[in-house]
């Protein structure tokens, strides 16, 4: 027992120690946590912590794939609202090192039956990247690891569900799209996002309910 005990020990020690995550991964999630996580209460409160990180308001369609992405957005607002539900959101950018990055919050009213909430939603984009990025950054700010991921050659994507450090997040999710990905037209770029969705309950009455049941 000794002796398998002291070869497993040193077989733990042959492994090679895991590379720290690189200079702009880190960057990359600091200004993702600066811009994203210190609000999270309503879409007002998080464009100015948005704002308050020095990102800047930007046109739809400054860049080819924002547009793409902001397209999306638009056909999915209008089956929201044609659901009682309301839709809403902000762009913005900033470079982070030497590269132009992008943003956009988002606020999606919707109900559930009776309830209703808003999936407060921050994006951070670098449409730029031809790298694959490491997941241990958002480890560390999570406290947690991935509760799920998918790494091949079209996608590279880790979730962090409902982590406990971040109330009413339901999720955190890191991917990576590959420009050859035949994912890209599906997901409406190649490069990385990192984003997360808060659910916050909204106590307004969907419209044409009022006072139902009273």
């Amino acid at each position: 027992m000794r002796y398998s005990s002291a070869l497993g020990l040193l077989a733990l020690l042959a492994l090679p120690a895991q590379a720290a995550p690189s200079a702009y991964d880190v960057g990359f999630v600091s200004q993702f946590a600066e811009a994203c996580t210190t609000a999270r209460t309503s879409h007002a409160d998080n464009k100015a912590a948005v704002e308050a990180a020095g990102w800047v308001t930007v046109a739809d369609n400054a860049h080819p794939e924002l547009g793409s992405i902001i397209g999306f957005s638009n056909q999915a607002a209008v089956d929201i609202r044609a659901n009682n539900g309301e839709f809403e959101s902000a762009v913005y950018q900033k470079p982070i090192g030497e590269v132009m990055h992008y943003l956009i919050v988002s606020d999606a009213l919707i109900g559930y039956g009776p309830a209703r909430e808003n999936i407060l939603g921050c994006y951070l984009y670098n449409f730029d990247s031809a790298t694959q990025p490491d997941p241990e950054a958002v480890t560390v700010l999570t406290g947690v690891k991935p509760t799920a991921y998918q790494v091949d050659q079209d996608v590279a994507s880790w979730q962090w569900n409902a982590p406990q450090k971040f109330a009413g997040v339901m999720d955190i999710y890191l991917t990576y799209v590959p420009e050859e990905s035949q994912y890209r037209t599906q997901y409406g770029f190649s490069g990385v996002v990192l984003q997360l969705n808060t659910a916050v309950p909204n106590p307004t009455a969907i419209p044409g309910t009022e006072g139902a049941g009273g």
